[in-house]
């Protein structure tokens, strides 16, 4: 199973559109918060699961501040980041993640992108397509790999 798993996008459709365009084979679409009003066009024009929370720029949304499920088996945790002190690490993160029994943590809110198996929790941050913040500022999305019991990440730019 392939994720594409992208955040921070700031009401801009511009680089969402081409990444959905060069991504097409995946499974399902998380997008980590701060959307700002684009969840309607995801809604609209994505035929495959999608899973949305919000940001702390996503003032007036009704969308959930985190979600846990389970995809392909999977328990998953996604949230935006911004309460957990994401700026100074992940330790928080993790410490929830353990304690709800999530393998993966997906999150954003910081637009620099992480990847790192932690043992117990996989943790991704796709950065942000459209204000990047890390070295370059390259825009950046995620792929999570979900093949029988191995979770792999990568992160992709534009």
């Amino acid at each position: 199973m392939k994720i594409l798993v992208i955040s921070d996008t700031h009401g801009s459709l511009s680089n969402l559109k081409v990444v959905l365009e060069k991504e097409k084979d995946y499974d399902y679409l998380i997008h980590c918060g701060d959307i700002v009003g684009d969840e309607k066009y995801l809604q609209e024009n994505i035929k495959k699961p999608i899973i949305i929370v919000a940001g702390n720029n996503d003032f007036f949304s009704d969308l959930a501040k985190e979600v846990s499920c389970k995809i392909n088996g999977v328990k998953f945790m996604v949230t935006h980041g911004h309460r957990y002190g994401v700026y100074t690490g992940v330790s928080r993160l993790l410490y929830k993640a353990v304690a709800t029994e999530c393998k993966v943590v997906l999150y954003g809110h910081t637009h620099i992108p992480h990847v790192e198996d932690y043992g117990e929790v996989f943790v991704m941050n796709p950065g942000s397509l459209e204000e990047p913040r890390q070295k370059g500022r390259r825009p950046s999305y995620g792929l999570l790999y979900l093949e029988d019991d191995k979770i792999k990440g990568e992160i992709k730019y534009l």
